[in-house]
């Protein structure tokens, strides 16, 4: 749901049933250029077959204060548009910051100094990249007030990643009071500029009723907007609408298309569904494999639905060779993560278990509980 210097997931629309809904939150790569304008605006009056006259126009109608200009055929000359030697420093330091997250493990403390010192010339980019660190903690104390502080400073400069994550921190009450109709309205200025992560929490508030009555087909509209930017949670939550019928007829083989789309770039949540789809023959021809290869994905990245999944096919050796220890393995990481049926799952067990060795017996079948 927040966007910064660095990557991964964000919004889901679905959850530990078919009934309950899931926000995950998290960061996202941000895509950026080293050039800088006066480069940028180079090249792109090389690439025209511009007159001095028209060249000193386009400047001008930049905002850029000429005094008087020189063409060369390698070289334009602009007085007035040089950066200064103080606005070279921001631009290394943006290109520091941004670079830097990248690879916060290796140097955060130097990845801050170079964000603070852009983020101070008001680069946008970078202030987003500071807050983020600001509401993570890394390598500065955790301070979510400083973060919605600096997030407020790119998008007064109409930022969408900045709007998206005020947006974020509304919704979620960091560093400000939690108002989801204060989320509504940060999420559709960004959804609205085209930001795929807010479009995504969009569609989750209108499909959730959070900020907004319940409007299944405006969380359709935003979805698909999203997915078509290839944002694989979006995915996940058309594919969740699909399979429950919300907005659209009820579809199946539409639903694993989209879970499979989600599934195949890491999405947990789309990985469980996927599977379970496979177990049952639900949109696609029945599979023991295929489910166990998607749920074994979830559990491995600590989904407990899937966990817990996996447990009872171990368990029960419907779709894998019977194995009670790999059983145990599996419905304990589940519990762990407090989710009810494994909890269950586990004491069954282990009675069981308790119940043949006092008896001197082989241990029965347990029957294990999926969701």
């Amino acid at each position: 749901m927040y966007e910064s210097g660095s990557r991964a997931i964000p919004a889901i629309h679905g959850g530990v049933t078919q009934k309950r809904m899931l926000v995950v939150h998290d960061i996202v790569e941000i895509q950026f250029h080293s050039h800088g304008n006066l480069q940028m605006t180079f090249s792109a009056f090389l690439d025209e077959q511009f007159s001095v006259s028209k060249i000193i126009k386009a400047m001008k109608s930049m905002r850029a204060h000429i005094a008087a200009c020189m063409l060369t055929p390698f070289l334009l000359l602009a007085c007035g548009s040089y950066p200064s030697p103080a606005e070279n420093d921001s631009s290394s330091a943006l290109e520091a910051c941004l670079a830097g997250f990248q690879h916060l493990d290796r140097n955060v403390a130097e990845t801050r100094k170079s964000c603070q010192q852009a983020a101070e010339h008001g680069h946008p980019r970078a202030q987003i990249s500071l807050g983020t660190l600001y509401r993570t903690g890394q390598g500065v104390e955790k301070d979510e007030a400083e973060a919605m502080k600096w997030f407020k400073k790119a998008a007064e400069q109409g930022h969408p990643a900045a709007l998206n994550n005020i947006g974020a921190m509304y919704l979620t009450g960091q560093g400000v009071t939690k108002n989801v109709e204060e989320a509504m309205k940060w999420f559709k200025e960004a959804a609205e500029q085209g930001h795929p992560l807010a479009q995504n929490s969009l569609g989750m508030m209108y499909a959730t009723g959070q900020g907004v009555a319940q409007n299944y087909v405006e969380a359709m509209k935003w979805y698909t907007k999203a997915a078509e930017q290839g944002h694989p949670v979006a995915q996940f939550n058309i594919g969740f609408m699909y399979a429950n019928g919300q907005s659209v007829e009820k579809n199946d083989a539409e639903a694993v298309k989209w879970y499979r789309r989600a599934a195949e770039r890491g999405v947990p949540m789309a990985q469980t569904n996927l599977g379970l789809m496979y177990t049952t023959g639900q949109g696609v021809v029945k599979d023991d494999a295929e489910a166990l290869k998607w749920i074994t994905k979830a559990a491995e990245q600590g989904d407990p639905r899937a966990q817990n999944t996996l447990g009872a096919i171990y368990l029960s050796g419907q779709g894998a060779t019977r194995d009670v220890e790999e059983a145990l393995k599996w419905f304990k990481k589940a519990a762990e993560q407090g989710y009810p049926l494994a909890q269950h799952n586990l004491e069954r067990i282990r009675r069981t278990l308790n119940a043949a060795r006092q008896s001197n017996q082989q241990p029965t079948s347990p029957p294990g509980r999926k969701p």
